[in-house]
């Protein structure tokens, strides 16, 4: 059977796909209030997030919204490649981390101390980079990617979302290749979104010149990283956390609520782990396509 990385490396980012999973879904349950509207139905209110107010947007807005900035931020970083402005690039980079750890933390910490503390991680992160400090703050990420756009989307419209981000990623993947170059220089400049375990050497076949008589070849060393894109870990928590909404919108307890979406979360780890399974080291894949397939299979079961 062929693998994408070894044993050892597939459960690392298996076990922390799931840890951001989880971590995302239970702040964002923490998050939420739970009451009855002026006209006796269930409503779910969230505060403002720690870095201001929501937009104002319905479902469908706020996937066209979500779907036009990955497409100007793509460009954006792909012109910053170009004119090697990775000053710019790396500025963006801590900016982002700071905003969504600041989000998230402020869940469960005042905002003073979760400002200190996002900073604090945010530029460690930045200047000082090492796989513990990056895979620690990415199991927060998310979850504040999630509290900000979460209850704006509804099940329908975020199913459409992934739809959509599935046939751009197949696309920009194995058509034209542009995510894969753009993954590379994240991770060459220790700037990569997504979950990182360093990268090993891949023996490959180069083929030199040709002495008399003789055909030669010769084995060269193929750096492969074992890496999961930050959107590969972002949709499926946004929709198992527009799920556990609407879960809870139909009356079921925070607890249950939660307990169900896991299903979700479950049917995504198992689409990952085929995926890391069947793949091999020397080529990259478009995960969303699969993590659509567990997260459906997943929503299936909470209907069940």
């Amino acid at each position: 059977m062929y693998m994408k990385h070894s044993h050892g490396i597939t459960f690392l980012l298996l076990g922390f796909f799931f840890l951001a999973q989880v971590i995302g879904l239970g702040l964002i349950s923490i998050d939420a209030t739970v009451g009855t509207s002026d006209v006796g139905t269930v409503e779910v209110v969230h505060p403002d997030t720690a870095i201001g107010e929501r937009p104002k947007l319905e479902p469908n807005q706020s996937v066209f919204m979500i779907v036009l900035a990955l497409l100007v931020g793509t460009a954006l970083v792909f012109l910053l490649m170009k004119y090697r402005q990775f000053k710019l690039w790396k500025f963006w980079f801590f900016l982002s981390i700071f905003l969504t750890l600041f989000v998230a933390f402020s869940v469960v910490l005042s905002s003073g101390t979760a400002f200190l503390l996002a900073l604090g991680l945010a530029i460690w992160r930045s200047l000082k980079p090492n796989i513990y400090i990056h895979n620690f703050t990415e199991l927060f990420i998310y979850a504040g990617i999630a509290l900000i756009f979460v209850p704006i989307l509804n099940v329908t419209w975020v199913i459409v979302l992934m739809v959509l981000i599935a046939l751009y990623d197949a696309y920009a993947v194995w058509k034209s290749g542009h995510m894969v170059k753009l993954a590379e220089f994240q991770a060459e400049n220790k700037t990569f979104a997504g979950l990182y375990f360093g990268s090993k050497a891949v023996p490959v076949m180069k083929k030199t010149k040709k002495k008399k008589g003789k055909k030669s070849s010769s084995k060269k060393g193929k750096q492969v990283h074992a890496i999961l894109g930050g959107g590969d870990v972002a949709f499926p928590l946004l929709f198992s956390g527009v799920v556990m909404e609407s879960l809870l919108l139909e009356g079921a307890s925070k607890l249950s609520a939660f307990s169900q979406s896991l299903w979700i979360t479950l049917g995504s780890v198992l689409a990952l782990t085929y995926l890391f399974f069947r793949g091999t080291s020397a080529r990259y894949y478009p995960a969303i396509p699969f993590l659509l397939v567990g997260c459906l299979l997943g929503y299936a079961l909470v209907l069940l």
